[in-house]
């Protein structure tokens, strides 16, 4: 039967005459002591991870479009606090999670992309709630074509502007510093979002009555009563429904399931279609609209 080895498996020293000269130089002379970067927790990796989770298959739509598959890739949320996008974002929530404030918050995100609206969302409610825990204040809920994304996939979008960046400018307590090593080398080091973050959403992912996966919103969006959510976040995601009486269908039950005072954060072409279909919300900036 033939055996294969695991690149980073360690096998048995073999003595031979050829190799005594190597061993001797390397028992003289040792490799250096990995020199440590200064960063707030490590991961040591020390053979390929096994994924035990099962994987399960997105919805057929997802791949229907040829831009689809990219699209899951971008979203504006990833990067935090660096362009006035998402400024604006930052002030939405000011103004919806006050730390002084008891009241716990919805919101519904479609289409979560890589991860990268969510944790930025999260990163920025954390920074807002300050010692308050996410769970006591954020009700979160997600739709999307895709697939659950396994924990380890997460694992690795949850790097602020992937791996050796800047650090972030806005929620800097909402990321730590980071390193993953093998052996003796650093393979990544930057930031990711704290374990609370991570865990927060996590869970949310996981629980079936909170995340709708390989899921259509326009047909589940029928099925929210009004008034449920004090946020709807949908970047990127209306151009993709290419049924007319669906895509419009999906755009006044937008307002319907956005509780008074709440905000609809999606494309800026929202703003022609909602004067079309004759539905009165105030514009805040690009693409951000608020329901009175």
């Amino acid at each position: 039967m033939r055996i294969n080895y695991s690149p980073y498996q360690i096998k048995p020293l073999t003595f031979k005459a050829h190799s005594d000269s190597a061993l001797l130089y390397d028992l003289i002379n040792p490799a250096p002591k990995l020199q440590l970067p200064d960063v707030d927790k490590f991961e040591k990796i020390t053979d390929f991870a096994k994924n035990n989770e099962i994987v399960s298959e997105p919805h057929s739509d997802f791949y229907k479009n040829p831009n689809m598959l990219a699209s899951s890739y971008f979203r504006r949320g990833d990067l935090l606090g660096e362009n006035p996008y998402f400024k604006d974002i930052i002030n939405v929530f000011s103004s919806i999670f006050n730390p002084q404030n008891d009241v716990k918050k919805s919101m519904l995100i479609v289409g979560i992309g890589s991860s990268q609206e969510p944790f930025s969302y999260l990163a920025t409610i954390k920074e807002l709630i300050k010692n308050k825990k996410l769970t006591d204040k954020l009700d979160l809920q997600t739709v999307d074509l895709q697939a659950k994304p396994t924990k380890q996939n997460l694992r690795n979008c949850s790097h602020y502007s992937g791996y050796w960046s800047n650090e972030p400018e806005f929620a800097k307590s909402s990321f730590v510093t980071y390193a993953q090593i093998y052996d003796n080398i650093v393979l990544k080091k930057g930031f990711r979002v704290n374990d609370e973050i991570f865990n927060y959403l996590y869970k949310t992912y996981n629980n079936p009555q909170k995340s709708k996966w390989a899921t259509r919103i326009q047909e589940e969006i029928k099925n929210y009563k009004n008034e449920t959510f004090d946020t709807i976040s949908i970047n990127n995601v209306l151009g993709y429904i290419t049924n007319d009486d669906e895509y419009y269908e999906t755009i006044r039950n937008l307002p319907r399931i956005v509780k008074h005072e709440g905000y609809i954060i999606a494309d800026d072409m929202c703003e022609h279609e909602f004067k079309k279909l004759d539905i009165n919300l105030t514009k805040i900036c690009y693409g951000i609209f608020k329901k009175h």
